[in-house]
């Protein structure tokens, strides 16, 4: 059996306005949703789209390394989505296909912020070493997208936001 996938990348600007999820996945001939704020067609933009082999049983869970690195050379830090639809010998898609949704969010930076009466406090550090990481430019972004304030963490990872902004 075969299965289509999908990659597509969704810029940070974007990600104002969507829910990242857990996705879902189902079996043939089951069902799954996603929320409308989880949804990416509307700002997506796909990168690859190919098939890959699923060997083993008919209706049997299957687990299948797909190489990303492969089929995206210059894998950036950033917001992806994954599809990935089951086909038939023809190639199409069925009406009742297994399918799979899910986000994959690619960095090394992991962000804490702290808020307060003052404002709000950012720290930043790198998954890999766990040390603080200087220089990375940080947007305070509005709900409705206006940028609020930037700012750049200081040698210990750290950015502050005033009050009067929030």
């Amino acid at each position: 059996e075969k299965v289509k996938v999908t990659i597509s990348r969704i810029t940070d600007r974007a990600l104002a306005f969507k829910t990242i999820s857990q996705g879902y996945s189902h079996s043939a001939g089951g069902w799954g949703y996603m929320d409308y704020g989880s949804e990416v067609y509307d700002v997506a933009e796909q990168l690859w789209t190919g098939e890959i082999d699923t060997p083993g049983s008919a209706n049997s869970a299957k687990t299948t390394v797909f190489p990303i690195a492969k089929a995206i050379p210059k894998l950036q830090p950033g917001a992806y989505f994954v599809e990935l639809d089951q086909i038939d010998a023809s190639g199409d898609i069925p009406n009742e296909a297994a399918r799979a949704k899910r986000w994959l969010v690619i960095t090394d930076l992991a962000l804490t912020t702290y808020s307060g009466v003052d404002g709000m406090s950012a720290t930043v550090r790198s998954l890999q070493t766990a040390k603080s990481v200087s220089g990375v430019k940080l947007e305070l972004v509005a709900r409705n997208n206006e940028i609020l304030a930037r700012g750049n963490t200081d040698s210990t990872g750290r950015v502050s936001f005033s009050g009067p902004i929030m």
